[in-house]
């Protein structure tokens, strides 16, 4: 009985169970850890040497310190599995970085940045399309709701960076700040058919210090419902409201220019106003020779000549 539980005791000391050490450690994280499967933490320590750089081993060996959040370590986890079409194993990661209390709003916004972009993605991908939409919308708000103190952060962060740039030989660039909450808010607006909510959005963001380059994609989803409901406004006050919004995503220079011509003149066109709609058409023309109005030229010529 006696040699038998000294087996036991030498068997158990020959095998101890392996602390868990490494950033893990070091950010306390060491129960969400133990959770995950032995294929997941592989995908972790692949993860988190792509995305910030870190040697595989300092995950969860040795001891190893960070200057860097838990925030940012799980974005920077999530994020790297995002790049790498993970979206299953990079969501788990940011629902846990989600509940993290973050002082740092330059953390918090750039792990809504994730969440974002997977969620938009997701809805994208057709996968419980709806529910992602709605989470998207959500973490758009949430990033815009901290917009001014992270760009507090960033103002700070970029003098000490400029300190640093000053007392290089070789100047580095300045930094530049986007802040794509607005445009994938705007976009999920227009895809919901509300133009109205897409323009303000826009239009509020922009008068807040917005870039025009931080749309992407909001301008080309507004420019569809436009085209849609220009093209069959009977209301002269609504035609000319509508208008005036293409004008101003035009303002935008996002927008292919030569299809905004084609629009106008296709619009003038139905509304009999011929010498406009032949202007227009030229200016799309000579814009872009392919972009398919020639033959609608030539006949509203004809009929100009003929009046």
């Amino acid at each position: 009985m006696i040699n038998a539980i000294l087996k036991f005791i030498n068997r158990s000391n020959a095998n101890p169970q392996k602390r868990t050490r490494g950033l893990i450690e070091f950010h306390e994280l060491t129960a969400w850890y133990d959770d995950l499967t032995n294929e997941e933490r592989a995908l972790l320590r692949k993860y988190h040497s792509d995305g910030m750089g870190f040697c595989q081993d300092d995950l969860d060996t040795g001891h190893v310190q960070s200057s860097k959040s838990r925030l940012y370590f799980l974005n920077g986890c999530a994020r790297a599995a995002f790049l790498h079409k993970d979206y299953g194993f990079s969501e788990r990661i940011l629902n846990y970085a989600l509940l993290e209390k973050s002082k740092s709003y330059m953390d918090r916004h750039f792990t809504y940045l994730t969440a974002i972009e997977l969620t938009y993605t997701l809805a994208h991908m057709g996968i419980d399309a709806e529910r992602h939409k709605t989470m998207c919308k959500m973490f758009c708000e949430k990033d815009i709701e901290i917009r001014d103190k992270t760009l507090a952060d960033m103002k700070a962060e970029d003098d000490r960076y400029e300190s640093k740039r000053k007392s290089q030989t070789e100047k580095l660039p300045p930094l530049i700040v986007r802040y794509p909450a607005f445009d994938y808010l705007a976009a999920l607006y227009a895809e919901n058919n509300d133009l109205t909510s897409c323009m303000d959005t826009i239009k509020k963001a922009l008068e807040r210090g917005e870039l025009k380059f931080s749309f992407e994609r909001s301008p080309y989803k507004a420019f569809r419902l436009l085209k849609d409901q220009l093209l069959s406004c009977e209301c002269d006050a609504e035609k000319q409201h509508l208008i005036r919004e293409l004008d101003f995503l035009d303002s935008l220079e996002v927008l292919d220019k030569a299809q905004t011509k084609r629009l106008l003149g296709e619009l003038h066109e139905k509304h009999g106003e011929n010498a406009l709609a032949i202007r227009c058409f030229e200016e799309a023309i000579s814009l872009n020779p392919n972009i398919g109005v020639k033959r609608r030229l030539k006949k509203l010529q004809k009929l100009s000549v003929q009046e």
